[in-house]
């Protein structure tokens, strides 16, 4: 739910908004009139000049926002628009880019039209009277129309908005609200993100502007269901495998595996969402955070994993099983070897130097590779087991998630 911004009560919003409109419209209509003033003591070669300028500024005044992204995106994060909201108001922002689009190619002969006659205003090609009278008229029949057209789209994109909400859009725009509100605003934002399931690849280093953060909340919304029910399947499966008896162990193991399996594809998707938000060093920050995570430390030992001991030994595995394994997790200790070089120039490169972006997309492939390869070497392990020997080791491998 939305908070109210201090100082506005929701019961004077409307009255507010009103007055606050009231206002610009005043300055419009002021503007209009200075303009029409301005013109009378004008030449016709002025007056050209004068709808040359007015028409190429307003074809600038509706993708201007880079001029304010910050307001602008602070603004956006602070509304913290519904899905129907934000899907309304995408529609309407659409429909300024395609008018201001529109509006260019509409005019492109005109705004050239205009420059040559300009510029040979002094020379002995000028136009004539009735030339010029006519491509006055035009050009200010031109703005006037891009005028409409621009209130028109404006209260299209004004009427996704509560009153509160364009009464707060308004503050951060003028400046009645500034830097030093948008920590309030921010910092919540990233606190809910950093508890998402993604939330572990989130960037340190480089914070999230305000832009990132809106951008990535309406993706973890999707993501974070579903990640949620993947591993809900998961857990479900774990109990299963727990108590499964008899025949029924391998397709319990095999169910289980396609569960994580699932879970891993749903992280990774939501890991490439989540990039596509991102900019190089953050990238780079993120693909070595994964990695990292992908590596022992190195103060990692078998007390890390206090039920392996216990377990192998309850299982009762033999000679050659023992041996089967010890090669397999040799060969995994290669494939950890193998990263950690790819690691290195990401780490070492960040947050700005030569060839990062190589560096990364190294790794990434890298990582990939890895993580196929590593579940691949993990389900050989369990098959070299028993059926019973596999519930064991399962069992206490998937303690804390089918607890």
């Amino acid at each position: 739910m939305l908070k109210q911004p201090q100082g506005l009560g929701a019961g004077a919003d409307d009255g507010r908004l009103a007055q606050a409109e009231g206002l610009q419209q005043t300055i419009t209509d002021r503007e209009a009139e200075i303009v029409k003033i301005i013109k009378e003591s004008l030449t016709k070669e002025q007056r050209l000049e004068l709808g040359l300028m007015l028409l190429r500024q307003n074809l600038v005044s509706l993708t201007a926002v880079e001029a304010v992204d910050f307001q602008w995106s602070a603004a956006v994060l602070e509304l913290n628009m519904n899905k129907p909201q934000r899907e309304l108001a995408g529609g309407a922002l659409q429909a300024i880019t395609d008018a201001v689009k529109s509006r260019k190619e509409d005019h492109e002969d005109l705004l050239e039209c205009s420059e040559r006659c300009l510029r040979s205003a002094d020379t002995e090609h000028r136009e004539s009277e009735e030339n010029l009278n006519h491509l006055i008229q035009e050009l200010e029949a031109a703005c006037s129309a891009a005028l409409a057209e621009d209130y028109e789209l404006m209260n299209k994109l004004k009427a996704v908005l509560t009153p509160q909400q364009q009464m707060c859009f308004l503050a951060w725009i003028l400046g009645v609200k500034g830097p030093a509100d948008f920590h309030r605003v921010w910092s919540p934002r990233v606190a809910a993100l950093h508890r998402s399931p993604l939330g572990r690849y989130l960037p340190s280093f480089e914070v999230l502007t305000a832009k990132q953060v809106d951008a990535i909340s309406t993706l973890l919304q999707s993501h974070s269901s579903t990640f949620a029910e993947a591993v809900r399947d998961l857990t479900t499966a774990a109990q299963a495998v727990c108590a499964a008896q008899g025949d029924a162990i391998p397709d319990a193991v095999a169910a289980l595996f396609a569960k994580r399996d699932a879970v891993t594809a749903v992280d990774r998707a939501g890991l490439e969402a989540l990039c596509q938000h991102f900019k190089l060093a953050q990238r780079g920050e993120v693909a070595a955070v994964r990695a990292r995570l992908l590596l022992p430390s190195s103060s990692e030992n078998d007390a890390a994993f206090p039920w392996w001991n216990a377990a192998v030994s309850e299982a009762a595995l033999s000679d050659e099983q023992v041996a089967a394994i010890d090669a397999k997790l040799a060969e995994l200790r290669a494939l950890q070897d193998s990263l950690q070089p790819k690691l290195e120039p990401v780490e070492a490169g960040l947050p700005n130097g030569a060839g990062l972006q190589q560096a990364i997309s190294e790794l990434q492939v890298a990582e990939v590779t890895f993580s196929t390869q590593r579940d691949k070497l993990e389900k050989q392990i369990v098959l070299l087991l028993e059926p019973a020997q596999q519930k064991i080791i399962l069992q206490a491998a998937l303690a804390p998630v089918s607890s």
